[in-house]
């Protein structure tokens, strides 16, 4: 009800910093030295999933909302009359479909003390040296080592030494052209939310927050369904009017509390580290006469121990098949058929929704090779035009637990390009400047840019539990890999035209005509990426070939695209300069 899960959120953040840098000159090396210490104060407030949330999705049949009385006569009514029908009994409603009958499929919610207060503390060594080898040949070395104390139940990583180098090059010695390269290893930071959620989250007896989960099969458990909640909420005027309160939920029979049944818990591997990167480039350019240069180049950059979100509840998967997937499902709690047949449960506790860990397991990778193209102002105009061919690859999008891995027992089938993948991408820009002097053509000035990109992926999901994992943010079509969904291309032309009108040598007024997307092209970009209502052919169609969005289905739709960037737009300016 347009609240966010995590707001609201409110931080203070103090910085204590102690800075000291050496530099010595000797010879042909410049030497440097420095190292610091800061230690940050954070008091945070953080209200995650205290508003609560309902999610309405593709996963209930049809036949499942009519009466048990009703529905062998209708089956037989259309098996005689329309069989072509039949089958959509068994189809899932849509998301729209399931608010309207107030089905809501999950309801989750937090309940506690959000305030939490911590200090972190950070050390940093360097040291590091520019020899001038000879007058057309730098070589730069160095060594940084660096400790991450962060609070709570984080581990203290000490094996941050990040060795660089790197070089500058002007093999002909003639001033026009530098061959530059480096590598080195680089540690980030962790940022706060890991320590936070895991304190806040964690399901230990004296953490702030705790998380009540209901789904639409929980009734089976002596629990509370999704539907039961929200149905009985929506009727005593609380849903809509006011935040659901823990007084509201004993009615229930449901108290928050750590170990409750269906817990959502988030804690931290005991060998985390700090997330680093490799990275390494080398590139040339060449003054090519009356004012421009080329420059060809190429970056490589390689990102380790990146945060992702595992739930490590399940250890097997002995289900029957899933029709959406065409692999096996988790068995929480065995039927009695499932347990004649020697299956045992597949969850370490079934009784807990999620056991979340945040590990430092995931990689990503990036190549881009670059072609530039530039020429400095001179003559009344300059020039830029650069063209990037490149590919980003990784294993997960986000650590939030929506971007969980679809299988939790193999978490490499999510290595695909990144979100963000963009293959192609051209810019030209430049600024052209009137040569005449007269009174109305002085003092003119163009500067246009134009911008092409190709495509960026986007991930086909179900939007429904499909593997019976616990999650429904994350299953995709039967063997479709993450992120292989395509997106349209993006063209844009913008444009500036500047007059000015000085008055004096250092006062002039200046009028400008700004245009941006000048061609009015539509540039789609959102697509509803959840398909679960697809029919299964369809289905197994996306998890064999791109998908793409369809201009000629509703927003609502499977495919059907939400969003576009922004139309043309026109500003107009006055500025006055003294």
């Amino acid at each position: 009800f347009n609240r966010d899960i995590f707001l609201p959120s409110r931080t203070i953040q103090r910085e204590y910093d102690i800075t000291d840098n050496l530099s010595h000159l000797r010879g042909a090396h410049t030497l440097k030295f420095g190292g610091g210490f800061q230690a940050t104060d954070v008091s945070t407030g953080n209200e995650t999933f205290f508003g609560g949330r309902f999610n309405f999705g593709a996963a209930i049949p049809l036949a499942n909302i009519i009466p048990a009385a009703t529905l062998p006569a209708l089956q037989a009514f259309l098996a005689a009359n329309n069989p072509s029908l039949l089958p959509n009994l068994a189809s899932p409603m849509n998301a729209l479909q399931s608010f309207n009958l107030n089905l809501p499929i999950v309801y989750q919610q937090g309940f506690g003390t959000p305030e939490v207060n911590s200090y972190t503390y950070r050390y940093a060594l360097y040291g590091q040296d520019t020899w001038k080898v000879r007058p057309n040949f730098t070589l730069t070395y160095g060594l940084r080592y660096s400790i991450s104390d962060e609070p709570f139940y984080m581990p203290l990583d000490k094996n941050d030494f990040q060795p660089r180098f790197g070089f500058s090059w002007d093999p002909f010695n003639d001033g026009k052209t530098s061959i530059r390269g480096g590598a080195g290893i680089f540690a980030g930071y962790t940022i706060y939310s890991v320590p936070n959620v895991t304190k806040t989250l964690s399901g230990f007896a004296g953490d702030p927050i705790n998380i009540v989960l209901a789904t639409a099969t929980s009734g089976a458990l002596g629990l509370p369904s999704s539907f039961a909640v929200y149905q009985t909420l929506l009727a005593q005027g609380v849903i809509g009017t006011r935040t659901i309160t823990a007084a509201d939920l004993l009615q229930f029979g449901v108290t928050p509390r750590p170990g409750a049944p269906l817990e959502v818990r988030f804690r931290v591997e005991p060998n985390y580290e700090t997330p680093m990167t490799y990275q390494a480039s080398m590139g040339a350019q060449r003054d090519i006469g009356n004012g421009f240069s080329l420059e060809v180049s190429y970056l490589f950059t390689r990102g380790l121990h990146i945060t992702r979100n595992r739930d490590i509840n399940q250890f097997k998967a002995t289900g029957p098949i899933s029709p959406f997937t065409g692999q096996p499902t988790f068995i929480r709690f065995p039927t009695a058929a499932q347990v004649a047949a020697g299956l045992t449960s597949d969850f370490r506790n079934p009784l807990r929704l999620q056991d979340n860990i945040y590990e430092s397991s995931a990689n990503a990778f990036y190549h881009a090779g670059t072609v530039s193209v530039q020429r400095r102002f001179a003559n009344n105009f300059s020039v830029n035009a650069h063209y990037t061919f490149s590919k980003s690859i990784d294993e997960v999008t986000d650590f939030n637990s929506d971007w969980s891995a679809q299988n939790p027992l193999n978490v490499r089938l999510d290595r695909a390009v990144s979100a963000f993948d963009q293959r192609h991408r051209a810019v030209f820009s430049g600024v052209f400047s009137s040569p005449f002097k007269n009174k109305i053509g002085a003092d003119w000035t163009f500067a246009p840019i134009f911008i092409a990109g190709s495509g960026r992926p986007f991930n086909v999901l179900l939007g429904v539990d499909a593997n019976a994992d616990g999650r429904s943010q994350s299953d995709r079509p039967f063997a479709a890999g993450r992120n292989t969904g395509i997106g349209e291309p993006f063209y844009s032309f913008d444009a500036r035209i500047a007059r000015r009108f000085p008055f004096k040598e250092t006062m002039f007024l200046e009028l400008t005509f700004e245009g941006f997307n000048l061609f009015n092209r539509t540039n789609l970009q959102g697509i509803n990426n959840v398909v679960a209502g697809l029919p299964i052919d369809q289905l197994r169609t996306l998890a064999s070939t791109q998908a793409r969005g369809d201009r000629t289905k509703a927003p609502t739709l499977p495919l059907g695209f939400t969003s576009a960037a922004a139309p043309r737009q026109l500003q107009f300016g006055v500025r006055f300069n003294f």
